[in-house]
């Protein structure tokens, strides 16, 4: 067992309920949520592709796909080359997106979705590199906007693994 898990146990132990992020290289599942690395120097490469349309008066739908390839381009480091951890090489979302007239008129109701694909993370602090889960969500959101004042009501649904 290594040192960050005897000491994760610990604190578990004298502070229940405690909420641990992953700053001590915690295997995945571990920490109860993930914070980025801290890079000097990225790019990110890719293609994004959008589109949306009117498919009758009221009615619309959008969707975007992205294809980035994000790594780490500072000098010296380890990880010059690697991939960013806990970045997506996929993403994608679509919308489906209704506004009623008549004695609906301000109403808005919309039913989204987005996937996350395959992320690397890594492993011990070290160069090493595993998969991560992919992650999907979705959302219905109810919304009334009358002039500059609205309001909404969003039910966010997901799957998958969180990084």
């Amino acid at each position: 067992q290594r040192q960050s898990e005897k000491l994760l146990k610990m604190v578990r132990e004298l502070q229940p309920g405690i909420i641990v992020n992953n700053r001590l290289n915690l295997p995945m599942g571990n920490a109860d949520f993930y914070t980025p690395d801290n890079i000097n120097r990225a790019r990110g490469q890719g293609v994004e592709v959008e589109g949306a349309v009117q498919l009758s008066p009221g009615l619309r739908f959008s969707a975007n796909y992205s294809l980035v390839v994000a790594t780490d381009r500072t000098p010296g480091s380890v990880y010059e080359g690697n991939r960013l951890a806990r970045r997506p090489k996929h993403l994608a979302n679509a919308e489906l997106g209704w506004t009623p007239g008549g004695a609906f008129a301000g109403a808005d109701l919309s039913v989204a979705a987005r996937y996350a694909g395959i992320r690397v993370d890594r492993v011990g602090g070290g160069v090493e590199e595993r998969p991560v889960g992919q992650r999907a969500t979705a959302a219905v959101k109810v919304a009334y906007i009358e002039g500059r004042a609205s309001i909404a009501i969003t039910m966010l649904l997901s799957s998958g693994t969180e990084c």
